[in-house]
């Protein structure tokens, strides 16, 4: 998505008044495509779709106050990842660990009756919004479900929904978080073969897959080439100390399984 000139110049006055500008930034270690200052053009781009975006949010917004659906209307805004926007020596998506510039991503709940202009710090999933919209329409939700039903926590700023979050990508790392620590566990060889569970290619991904036996097929998908990761967010929230591996073995050991 592109933003309109006059919001770019907001943040850099030349506006698209430089070399070989693109609104799309390459997935990859920034300092192998850009300098320093086209580094912080692309920047300037992300901040103008970023005031685009609150834009037109508001016009909804407003338009939800003109149409007075507050009352019978529950509003869920968040988004599906985030962005590497120079952080961690990197632009774009994927390549390496979830990180929070990944998956720690806006949850935004608006319900008619609860929680009004409160925060909670519970942890929660983009599965949660699946069985919380079935409940909010008088709907059973069916027992297989991962998600949580949250108008509980929305009424109860204490209420439980779950003890961990998980993030990744199919065939990469994954993710575990109680909030306060965070692992990121690059696979294994032992845990090979890889099978993709359907008889269709991926929509957006590229991989090579075996034939289809067994509602399964084998995948040939190496992972990053990043070690596993262990952070205490506590003290270090944007994770840039990988805690020594005795840490890891000594945490992993108390988690759930």
């Amino acid at each position: 998505m592109g933003s309109p000139e006059h919001l770019v110049k907001k943040f850099d006055e030349r506006g698209y008044d430089v070399d070989e500008w693109s609104s799309r930034a390459v997935y990859d270690e920034w300092a192998d495509h850009y300098t320093e200052d086209e580094l912080r053009h692309l920047q300037a781009l992300y901040a103008a779709q970023v005031v685009l975006v609150d834009r037109w949010l508001g016009e909804l917004l407003d338009a939800m106050n003109e149409l007075e659906l507050w009352e019978d209307t529950m509003v869920v805004f968040t988004t599906d990842h985030g962005t590497f926007n120079g952080d961690r020596g990197r632009t774009g998506k994927i390549q390496t660990h979830e990180h929070d510039s990944l998956a720690h991503i806006p949850f935004i709940v608006s319900h008619p009756e609860y929680g009004h202009g409160e925060r909670r710090d519970q942890l929660v999933q983009l599965v949660d919004i699946y069985p919380t919209v079935l409940n909010a329409v008088g709907r059973p939700c069916p027992d297989d479900r991962h998600g949580v039903d949250l108008e509980g926590v929305l009424q109860d700023p204490d209420a439980m929904t779950r003890e961990w979050a998980i993030a990744g990508q199919f065939g990469k790392s994954v993710t575990i978080t109680d909030g306060d620590w965070i692992l990121h566990q690059s696979p294994i060889e032992s845990n090979e073969p890889l099978y993709w569970y359907s008889h269709r290619d991926a929509m957006f991904l590229q991989y090579d897959l075996g034939p289809f036996e067994d509602g399964r097929r084998p995948v040939d998908c190496p992972s990053w080439d990043t070690e596993t990761w262990l952070s205490d967010k506590r003290v270090d929230p944007n994770e840039y100390e990988n805690l020594p591996t005795n840490v890891r073995k000594s945490w992993q050991k108390c988690k759930p399984r």
